[in-house]
């Protein structure tokens, strides 16, 4: 289910962002025929499943008047229920669909012209926001909503075959800017960060920076996803991101990992590895440890808190990256300002997805290009090209041989 579920006086309410509105929501989970909002979790995921599907019905039309705006949403209901959770590319795709319609609205369908859309691009590049890679990008997804609207009948044919003709922005080319490279995070910051956050993360940042796996797959982590027999075990995700390609996945997990994993391979198998409940009550401790206010003075310990809270049964992707984020935040330099905060994040902080990318340049440096990929688990070279950096210092070994 998507959004944040939180708790107002132990009763559940729902904080999300309707596609196609431009503020936040915050709903109480108010059961049928309920004056309040109910304080059981499972009744409030149903509540709010009632709540999206009916914003769903609403936002669907039925009836089909030619309008772009009419065809933007027809393409959004299909997506909601093309791309099923985790995937995200739905939401995706409406940042792009969605001010395509605001733009454009009152216009038919068949009168978006390949003229139109290089407008549209063009839109985006004076915007300023986004690079031009992200750029290129959402021109594809209008591209791809009118071949689907045109093998609906939706739209003639013509319309898409004309839109195939505006070409995607070419590095130099244009004023829209590039996106930085990402690189390997470094090493000393990672360990930095290893040692002042909970034992929890550092045991799913040193997993990740082992293995080189998605932060989707860390956080899915199982016993009974792994297989423990042979001297290698040997871990597979339940989905993955190319699940819908029926491409398997196998992530080895060696010694090292293997080392880091052992004392939670106790749990049920049907248990996440790594818990939110765990990492939270480790960080209660560390901060009591810490306390400088005598246990005389002030509060004890759990005596501030109001109503209970329940945790999610294992980490989402982006609470794993916030934790991450915040240990780097705590590692910034004391006495600087607003401004050179930002700047220090911005060279030194590291996001855990880059951790990926430090495990196959390692992969690739001491095994070659080819173990990278098997790693990795891609079926294509190139993308592994984009996550393993060359090795400059063997390239160098070459030049004193042979420059």
């Amino acid at each position: 289910m998507y959004g944040h579920f939180y708790q107002r006086n132990e009763r559940w309410w729902w904080r999300i962002k309707f596609p196609g509105d431009e503020k936040i929501s915050q709903i109480p989970l108010k059961p049928a025929g309920s004056k309040f909002a109910t304080k059981d979790f499972k009744t409030a995921e149903i509540v709010a499943d009632d709540i999206w599907q009916k914003k769903l019905r609403e936002r669907s039309p039925q009836k089909w008047d030619g309008k772009l705006a009419t065809l933007v949403k027809k393409y959004h209901a299909r997506n909601l229920e093309y791309y099923l959770p985790p995937s995200r590319e739905a939401y995706r795709i409406s940042h792009a669909i969605f001010l395509l319609a605001e733009l454009y609205s009152d216009i038919p369908a068949d009168d978006f012209s390949s003229l139109k859309l290089k407008e549209f691009q063009q839109y985006l590049v004076d915007a300023g926001k986004l690079c031009r890679k992200l750029i290129n990008e959402r021109v594809k997804m209008i591209k791809r909503m009118f071949k689907w609207a045109a093998s609906e009948m939706l739209v003639s044919i013509h319309t898409y075959t004309a839109l195939t003709t505006v070409e995607g922005l070419r590095k130099g080319r244009s004023k829209a800017r590039e996106s930085k490279k990402i690189l390997p995070a470094d090493l000393d910051m990672v360990n930095a960060v290893i040692g002042i956050t909970t034992p929890v993360i550092a045991d799913m940042i040193r997993v990740q920076l082992f293995t080189g796996m998605r932060s989707g797959e860390l956080c899915s982590l199982r016993p009974c996803n792994i297989d423990n027999r042979a001297e290698i075990w040997v871990y597979t995700p339940e989905s993955h991101k190319g699940s819908y390609l029926e491409h398997d996945k196998f992530i080895p997990i060696g010694p090292r990992t293997q080392a880091v994993l052992e004392k939670y391979m106790f749990r049920k198998p049907t248990e996440y590895i790594f818990k939110p409940e765990e990492s939270y009550k480790a960080y209660l401790k560390r901060k009591f440890e810490n306390r400088k206010t005598p246990m005389s003075c002030g509060n004890k310990p759990g005596s501030n808190r109001k109503g209970t809270f329940k945790f999610k049964p294992c980490f989402a992707s982006d609470t794993y990256q916030k934790a991450v984020k915040r240990a780097c935040k705590t590692l910034c330099p004391a006495g600087l300002n607003k401004e050179e905060k930002k700047k220090w994040m911005e060279v030194n902080a590291w996001h855990p997805h880059q951790l990926r990318h430090n495990a196959a340049t390692e992969i690739r440096k001491t095994f070659g290009i080819d173990a990278a990929r098997a790693v990795l688990g891609h079926k294509n070279l190139t993308i592994t090209e984009v996550y393993a950096e060359m090795d400059l210092r063997q390239a160098m070994k070459v030049a004193k041989q042979i420059g």
